[in-house]
């Protein structure tokens, strides 16, 4: 009965034992599955992470051999197998996130705002902050195109030859050159329209109108009434010349008559000869005249007046104040009997003597802010070469000179000098030519009495008609 019950019971044990290593196979069949699995994904894994990285991960893993796990080399070879596969990843971490602070230091250096380095790393939201980064770049791109067809239209403009494809480079040195061309070539047009404007106010100055500035705002009606007053006075000067050209024509013409007279002077001559003492008075009369006449054209020929073109060179000279004695009241100028001023007409410059005239004022000035002020005059009463001695005419009680004052002549003084001059010397010429008519008419009337006693009367008429010829020579 024992032995029964013990049979029953080792037979109950072996049947739950049995149960037990049937469970136990399905469980090593499910962990050799899950372990296949496990082992595929992680070849896989590991052959996705090799791609483009420049590593052998999937190779180093090998054939992860898990089925041999009595083996324990080789379990502990697929740890460490295991292990290499993680270090990969960590070094995909790594890059990810030094490729996202990098690209987050971009964005903060080009001023891109709203980028977050997490946000980057954030496989969720990396898409997204990284489109946003490319979207600012791009329009950052497209501002320094803008940038560079600006400047590469500037550089058509100021003449420049620009390396347009190096603006466009990271090379600072490209950048660099080319800004620096576009600089020169604006700065070369810059000082070609100061020069431009230079000149023009040389020119409106030495014919006496308004200069333009380029610090007007109204720079370009001042610049285009400057060259309506030069043209104004181009149609004025060639009027002149027109004038001219008629004096000159009735120059030649009074040249004839005068040759006529001459002529007919030697016809009184030839005439004459059958009664030599007649002639000889004549003779007499004539030299006497023409005598006179010569005296007369030397004395007018001493006396000459200044050109024109003297006066418009004294309102070019400017000079300055380089000594002043306050107890005797003189002053010294640095502009003398050798002093030189420059006139430009187009691009032709001169050089011309400006002496300056004792006797004569100048005006003294200063500039006081925007404006030039007039402060007093200054007489020249003795000239040197290259400095003029002169007493300070006060403008008021209050006059206060200072050594580097301007001091030039004004337009009212030099015309106000020439016109004394043109006044002096006519006046000069009138008295001669009234001494000169007086001396031969005395001459004239005695040499004719004695023609008159002397010669036949009949024959002496005839002389005398032709004697009237000879009023012509009071007009010489």
């Amino acid at each position: 009965m024992v032995n029964k019950v013990l049979s029953i019971l080792t037979l109950v044990v072996a049947l739950v034992v049995l149960g037990g290593a049937y469970m136990l196979f399905e469980k090593r069949t499910l962990l050799l599955d899950r372990g296949d699995a496990l082992a595929k994904e992680l070849k896989a894994t590991a052959t996705k992470l090799d791609q483009g990285s420049g590593t052998a991960s999937a190779s180093e893993l090998g054939d992860l051999d898990h089925k041999k796990f009595d083996d324990e080399k080789k379990v502990k070879g697929i740890a460490s197998q295991v292990a290499k596969l993680s270090a990969q990843a960590q070094k995909i971490i790594d890059q990810r996130d030094a490729l996202a602070a990098t690209l987050s230091d971009v964005a903060a250096k080009l001023k891109i705002e709203d980028v977050d380095t997490a946000n980057i790393q954030d496989v969720a939201q990396s898409t997204e902050e990284i489109a946003k980064v490319s979207d600012a770049i791009e329009r950052i791109q497209a501002r320094d195109d803008l940038l560079v067809q600006s400047l590469s239209s500037v550089a058509d403009t100021a003449g420049v030859n620009l390396d347009v494809e190096g603006l466009k480079t990271l090379d600072s040195s490209s950048v660099n050159q080319g800004l620096k061309s576009i600089e020169k070539g604006v700065k070369k047009v810059v000082e070609r329209n100061e020069a431009f404007t230079n000149h023009i106010g040389q020119v409106a100055q030495i014919l006496g109108v308004d200069s333009p500035e380029v610090s007007d705002a109204d720079y370009a009606d001042s610049l285009s009434g400057a060259v309506d007053s030069i043209e104004e006075f181009k149609k004025d000067f060639d009027d002149a010349k027109s004038t001219l050209s008629t004096t000159k024509d009735d120059l030649e013409t009074s040249e004839d008559e005068v040759a006529e007279a001459k002529a007919n002077i030697e016809s009184l001559k030839l005439k004459s000869l059958a009664q030599e003492e007649t002639v000889a008075k004549l003779q007499n009369v004539i030299n006497s005249t023409v005598g006179a006449i010569g005296n007369t054209e030397e004395a007018l020929a001493q006396i000459e007046t200044l050109s024109d073109d003297y006066y418009e060179i004294l309102k070019l000279v400017r000079g300055r104040i380089i000594k002043i004695n306050d107890k005797w009241g003189f002053a010294v100028v640095n502009v003398g009997s050798k002093s030189k001023v420059f006139q430009s007409v187009g691009a032709l410059t001169t050089e011309q003597n400006a002496e300056i005239p004792e006797g004569e004022v100048m005006d003294i000035s200063r500039v006081v802010g925007d404006s030039q002020e007039y402060v007093a005059q200054f007489k020249v009463t003795k000239v040197f070469d290259e400095y003029s001695v002169g007493n300070i005419i006060a403008k008021n009680d209050s006059f206060d000179i200072a050594v580097g004052d301007d001091v030039y002549f004004s337009n009212d003084t030099v015309e106000s000098m020439k016109t004394d001059e043109e006044k002096l010397v006519a006046d000069k010429k009138s008295e001669i030519l009234k001494d000169a008519q007086q001396k031969i008419a005395e001459e004239v009337v005695e040499e004719e009495l004695d023609v008159v006693e002397e010669a036949d009367t009949d024959s002496l008429d005839s002389d005398l008609d032709d004697l009237d010829d000879l009023d012509d020579l009071d007009d010489l």
